[in-house]
């Protein structure tokens, strides 16, 4: 693709040109005849195979019996576990070295290359998109030699308001597939394994679970800021709040940041501007600015066309990004699944996949996916197999495509994207959880009282759950007032 030149930001001035900026921060996994970006990094691999990666994106090898491990993406290691680099005895079992990573969190994948074979996992929602065709592997779809657009798939399932994302492992280029989250994939034989969970969810007390949740992610709050420069973005809402007050002993070492814009609600305004001035933040509002069409054209080639809506409509507050290097930002996206975001009642009695695929287009091949994904919980409870729907196929999802494409700007990371805390989560009763805020909230109070000291936004996200479908336009009509 032929980009416009960068003509309405002087990019160049700080050393960077159009071309470093395309695919920023991403990796593939290709043969040794591939063609690859110009200035990128490559390391030759067993098998004939190369990896190449943008010169800012974060990688690492362990090496052992002519077996490569490559860790890609932010690994972090919540008090300093798992044991990294991996221990030896592992790295030839692919299973087992899975095992072994499932309580790192941040947003990663590991891939395990020897001569014959490549196997691969990522993070609990796979925010680090694992594309592949064949035995290519790229985070972005676009990096895979020779991809056409699947034009039947984009006729039956145009990308639009009620369909922001594809349900995995569906991808809108012809053989190109995106890995299941929590399963480990073989290639070149395409096995796949689902890994976690490995326990099923089961109440538990209260307090004693806020109070895991809150170390845990005191923990990793701590491993994210050893990882580089930190910015958190901070709204009316309650995710954010939760991130806020994770950084209470080290706010004059974090930058916090609001995106103005027509999209963004008047009271996720307000509010952040009453926490900044009672809590001595530093923080700005990033205003909407005119996007270049080379800007857009990175944007939207990074992300493989996908992210659309209004994630696509505020780029032009994240400009000032596309001149910064490592710039880490920790977002609150998964943290609607506190409050059994899918769930349809507060105790469902049965998993009827019916209900969630009526919110999007009707496709046979969306139904397809939807089902054998299904087949993959089946042995969990209900409220599990809801809570997983979310995590895997609808949130995670989403969220997968709009970090892909932010990271052209900076460099995403959610602490919600944990397993060893989104099992707690699910263990919390349906009576504290159910659309309700109830956990964030408590975590806010216990980490940072004060950052409760300015009132939460409507949640009209939860207002809209309970309406009917045809009556949420006139609920936007009435909430613009508070919002």
């Amino acid at each position: 693709m032929t980009f416009p030149e960068l003509t309405d930001l002087d990019l160049n001035a700080g050393g960077r040109s159009e071309q470093a900026l395309r695919f920023r921060r991403q990796w593939a996994l290709l043969t040794e005849a591939d063609p690859v970006l110009a200035g990128w990094n490559t390391r030759h691999l067993p098998g004939g195979r190369l990896l190449a990666w943008h010169p800012e994106a974060r990688v690492e090898f362990q090496e052992a019996d002519g077996r490569v491990v490559a860790v890609m993406g932010l690994f972090l290691r919540p008090g300093g576990q798992p044991d990294y680099p991996f221990p030896e005895d592992i790295l030839s079992k692919p299973e087992r070295l899975a095992e072994h990573c499932l309580y790192a969190t941040g947003a990663w994948a590991v891939l395990i290359v020897d001569q014959g074979s490549v196997n691969l996992f990522g993070d609990a929602c796979g925010q680090v998109g694992l594309y592949y065709k064949g035995e290519r592997v790229a985070s972005s779809p676009l990096l895979i030699p020779g991809v056409e657009r699947d034009v039947e798939l984009d006729a039956e399932y145009p990308l639009g308001p009620r369909s922001t994302w594809y349900p995995a492992p569906l991808t809108p280029y012809r053989g190109v597939q995106v890995l299941l989250p929590n399963h480990l994939l073989s290639l070149p034989d395409g096995r796949l394994r689902r890994f976690w969970p490995t326990e099923p969810a089961r109440d538990r007390a209260y307090p004693a679970l806020l109070q895991e949740m809150r170390e845990r992610l005191e923990l990793s709050f701590s491993a994210l800021l050893r990882a580089g420069p930190l910015s958190i973005s901070i709204t009316g809402g309650y995710d954010s709040r939760v991130n806020l007050s994770l950084a209470r002993s080290v706010l004059d070492r974090v930058n916090f940041f609001t995106v103005r814009s027509p999209e963004v609600a008047r009271c996720d305004l307000r509010a952040p501007e009453q926490l900044a001035r009672r809590l001595g933040l530093t923080h700005r509002f990033l205003e909407q600015q005119p996007v270049p069409d080379a800007v857009y054209a990175l944007y939207d080639e990074l992300c493989g066309y996908s992210s659309v809506g209004d994630r696509r409509a505020i780029i032009g507050t994240l400009l000032p990004l596309l001149r910064k290097e490592q710039t880490l930002h920790l977002n609150g996206h998964l943290g609607a699944i506190t409050t059994c975001y899918l769930w349809p009642e507060p105790r469902p009695r049965e998993f009827d996949l019916a209900q969630f695929r009526a919110r999007l287009p009707g496709s046979a091949r969306v139904t397809a996916a939807l089902g054998d994904w299904a087949d993959t919980v089946a042995h969990h409870s209900v409220g599990h197999r809801w809570d997983l729907l979310y995590l895997e196929q609808n949130g995670g999802r989403w969220g997968s495509v709009g970090d892909l494409a932010a990271a052209l700007f900076h460099e995403n990371v959610s602490l919600f994207n944990d397993r060893y805390l989104l099992h707690r989560i699910f263990c919390v009763s349906a009576r504290k959880r159910y659309r309700s805020r109830r956990l964030n909230r408590d975590l806010v109070k216990s980490l940072f009282p004060e950052a409760a000291s300015v009132g939460y936004c409507v949640d009209t996200m939860r207002l809209k759950r309970l309406l009917p479908r045809k009556l949420v336009p006139a609920l936007k009509v009435l909430a613009s007032p508070f919002r």
